[in-house]
Formats: C-alpha cells, sequence, structure tokens
C-alpha cells in the first residue's frame, strides 16, 4: 500500500527511477541534504533537494490535492544550542558557496528545541598539523591535553566522548596516549592493544 524510502538524499538517479516506477502516488521519502554522505557509491542528493524544491507545503487544506507534499522537521531536540548554531553556519556556508548546485534554503536550518536548558559550552574548532612520524599521534595528544583541562574544571570522564570514523590505528594511538597521561578511557573492548610507533 505503502513505499516508504529513508535516507533519500543517498539516492541515485537509477534507485529513484526505481521508486518512481513502482509508485502510484503513495511514497513516503525521509531524507536530509545535509546528511548525504555516498556520494562515492553515486548518490544524487539534488534529487531529493529537486522534491522539496517542487513540492507544496503540506496543509490541512491540501492534504487531499493530487501532487506531492513537504513537511520540514526543523525541530532539533537532542542537540544544544552552541552545536545546532554551528551546524547551521557551516552547511549555510557549504551550499551556497557550492555554485548554486543544491539550493539551501531557510527551512534546511535547524531550530533548536531541546527542553532541558542547560549551560552550555561553546563550540571550539583545534587545528594542529599533521605529524609524519606517527599517524593520528599529534591529534591524540591535542586531544588529550584539552580533556585534561576538562577534568581539571571538574568534568566528568563520563560526560566526555571522542567520536572517529573508525576504530583503526588513530584510535589505538589515542588509547595509548590516554593510558600515558592518566585519562580515563572506555573503548568497550574495541580497541585492540596492538604495538604502534615507539614514539610513543
Amino acid at each position: 500500500r505503502y513505499i516508504m524510502v529513508d535516507e533519500y538524499q543517498d539516492t541515485n538517479a537509477l534507485q529513484d527511477g526505481i521508486f518512481a516506477a513502482i509508485s502510484n502516488a503513495n511514497r513516503f521519502m525521509v531524507g536530509d541534504i545535509k546528511q548525504s554522505i555516498y556520494a562515492f557509491r553515486g548518490a544524487e542528493p539534488s534529487i531529493f533537494a529537486r522534491y522539496r524544491d517542487t513540492f507544496d507545503d503540506f496543509t490541512p487544506e491540501n492534504k487531499d490535492i493530487e501532487g506531492g507534499k513537504r513537511i520540514f522537521l526543523s525541530n532539533n531536540f537532542r542537540c544544544d544550542k552552541p552545536i545546532i548554531d554551528f551546524s547551521n553556519r557551516v552547511f549555510e556556508m557549504l551550499f551556497r558557496n557550492n555554485s548554486g548546485r543544491i539550493e539551501y534554503l531557510d527551512e534546511d536550518a535547524l531550530v533548536f528545541s531541546k527542553e532541558k536548558k542547560e549551560k552550555y559550552e561553546r563550540v571550539e574548532i583545534l587545528l594542529t598539523e599533521k605529524d609524519k612520524e606517527c599517524t593520528g599521534y599529534s591529534e591524540a595528544v591535542l586531544i588529550a591535553n584539552e580533556i585534561k583541562k576538562l577534568l581539571v574544571r571538574g568534568v566528568k570522564p563520563s560526560d566526555i566522548a571522542v567520536m572517529m570514523r573508525s576504530m583503526g590505528e588513530n584510535a589505538r594511538v589515542l588509547k595509548r596516549v590516554f593510558e600515558r597521561e592518566g585519562i580515563p578511557i572506555d573503548t568497550s573492548g574495541n580497541v585492540d592493544l596492538i604495538p604502534v610507533p615507539e614514539i610513543l
């Protein structure tokens, strides 16, 4: 009865054609152009953006009128305000300096809607030169130093998370640096203690 497709921003032209061919005004698509990560597999976020641009806003008055309708789910109930503001600035610059290939609408921006009000930390970007001797070593030292500052300020270790693309060599280096600096770390068993270069 219904065709529901999530992550539609990561479809390609062939997949979109298949979905269109098997649907009959019964297709429900969910997506976010900001979250497209599969360009290397042929994903074309412009396809989803085209639907977004050609559909009318859904209203109770036009719900039975033929044609696609759109609903923007802009409210973010998970993240703190500095994260929302930072993300909005980054994506606005990325899309609006992208030669207009995909238009970025005001409605694409996130709206801070978290109910619990907290004392927010500011967003910082830390830069370091890429080290030649050991992959990830300078980043690991930089991260460890920043975490030590947070711990001195009374931040609990359980409130700190380091996100990485994979649990490979960089994660092993990070684990070794944390252990050397006396920073508690919980990797839930996902990092093997494979020897890393002697620089550590």
